[in-house]
């Protein structure tokens, strides 16, 4: 069985331009892996593949260690309004269409649509005062930004993608984290 975790952002972030790509093209359809540990994009990826989650993971905010915000406990929506937002394309998670409508609603501002969250745009985040909306779940992976709670109510679901027709060991391994899930949840969120 093949595993993947997204480890950085890149071609293998959950929001690759998935109007040219397909995620069940992408990495079912040849033997290149069996799981995706990843952020689920509910819109974008329906019917192309099963998600097993096993939690949500908050938003947040990346921005460079120079940031005006970079020292602060947790942004607001009103906190971001001075800079420019970096977001993916409408139409991937219903949480971040959600977030973009309470983005325009609360601050007149243009949002940069980013197909991909690539090196391009996390190096660009990281010598402007740029901000990208990200997860929880990836503060650790770029030591050259700084990730901050964004205060909203708004969640990413986090677990297992793999294919509509899993094989053996994939079920097997549902199973086995169905039987162990509150052990595994608490370690996999420490």
């Amino acid at each position: 069985m093949v595993f993947w975790r997204f480890q950085s952002y890149g071609e293998g972030f959950p929001f690759f331009n998935t109007l040219k790509v397909s995620i069940y093209t992408k990495y079912f359809t040849l033997p290149k892996c069996d799981l995706l540990e990843a952020i689920y994009c509910d819109i974008a990826w329906q019917g192309q593949c099963q998600f097993y989650e096993l939690f949500q993971t908050p938003l947040g905010v990346a921005v460079n260690h120079y940031h005006p915000l970079a020292g602060q406990t947790s942004v607001t929506i009103k906190d971001l309004a001075p800079y420019t937002i970096t977001l993916s394309i409408p139409g991937v998670a219903s949480q971040l269409d959600a977030l973009r409508a309470d983005i325009l609603r609360e601050i007149p501002h243009t949002i940069h649509d980013a197909e991909t969250i690539g090196q391009d745009t996390i190096t660009l985040s990281e010598v402007q005062p740029y901000i990208i909306i990200t997860q929880k779940i990836f503060q650790d992976n770029h030591p050259n930004l700084v990730t901050i709670p964004l205060e909203t109510p708004y969640t990413l679901p986090y677990g297992l993608i793999y294919s509509n027709t899993p094989s053996q060991p994939v079920r097997d391994l549902l199973t086995f984290i169905d039987d162990h899930r509150e052990a595994l949840i608490k370690k996999w969120v420490s």
